[in-house]
């Protein structure tokens, strides 16, 4: 099993614990982020984030450098479950910080990302991870009384668009890079595995295996959502060498029935 090195962002580790264990299982390594200094992990590497910061959105990528030496992976995930907590009521005070932590920081990171992997060109995978929640129009427009959840805040349901489009364009921009490969996946609120965050990055590691795996993404695949399931995307490359197999292994019997049809025919022969 290869060993890949993962820059985590957009959870802050304190907040994150199922999905960073999920990661550790699977032989990586992690560098995050954790604004809280009392937070103590001796096995996984992180650093404080200012979210309206340049400077800190350049810092978090060098420092992740400095501990892992190199990046071969960078999830960066908007989970509007966990902001429901800090941003559920649309307060004009908390608007501000809300735009800094959900739409702002994204965007700086993005930026500093994308010129400091053109200075090192090295095969990279970037994967933009949502979970999403309905806003009020959508669950409006949903007739189903069966659904218990609560629409999003206006200031939620505006910065998980603003994320879906960034990652959309950054995509795009992708495209022209070769050593760069993406994966856009999106958890919403119907999807089986919206509140099991544990089973959620057990799919999405699953699947960023198989990227890995792949010679060559296809352009149309990397500006395409996927959405989770319980068993992961069928990999083709998997699939033809198991066809190889046993088509081979189909034709070793055929020959071996072939040899025992003709001596069962012999003997026949001879016996009359």
């Amino acid at each position: 099993m290869s060993m890949y090195n993962v820059l985590f962002i957009g959870k802050d580790l304190k907040e994150n614990n199922d999905a960073i264990v999920t990661i550790q299982n699977t032989n990586r390594k992690i560098f995050t982020t954790c604004n809280d200094s009392t937070i103590e992990n001796s096995k996984v590497s992180f650093c404080s984030w200012n979210k309206s910061s340049i400077i800190s959105a350049r810092t978090v990528i060098l420092n992740s450098e400095i501990k892992l030496h190199t990046i071969d992976e960078i999830i960066i995930y908007f989970d509007s479950l966990s902001f429901s907590s800090k941003y559920e009521i649309d307060k004009s005070e908390n608007i501000s910080a809300a735009v800094d932590n959900m739409i702002l920081s994204y965007q700086l990171f993005i930026n500093e990302l994308l010129a400091r992997l053109d200075q090192k060109k090295e095969k990279t995978q970037i994967i933009f991870l949502a979970r999403t929640l309905p806003s009020k129009s959508e669950l409006n427009s949903i007739s189903s009384k069966n659904i218990s959840i609560r629409a999003t805040s206006n200031i939620i349901s505006a910065s998980q668009e603003a994320f879906l489009s960034l990652a959309q364009n950054t995509a795009s921009l992708a495209t022209e890079r070769q050593y760069l490969s993406i994966l856009l996946s999106i958890c919403n609120y119907e999807n089986e595995l919206f509140k099991n965050e544990k089973e959620l990055f057990s799919w999405l590691l699953t699947t960023m295996d198989q990227v890995h795996n792949q010679k060559k993404q296809n352009p149309k695949q990397s500006l395409s959502w996927i959405k989770p399931v319980l068993k992961p995307f069928l990999d083709f490359h998997y699939l033809n060498k198991y066809w190889s197999f046993l088509c081979l292994n189909l034709s070793h019997l055929i020959f071996i029935w072939t040899i025992q049809l003709d001596y069962a025919l012999a003997l026949y022969v001879d016996f009359y």
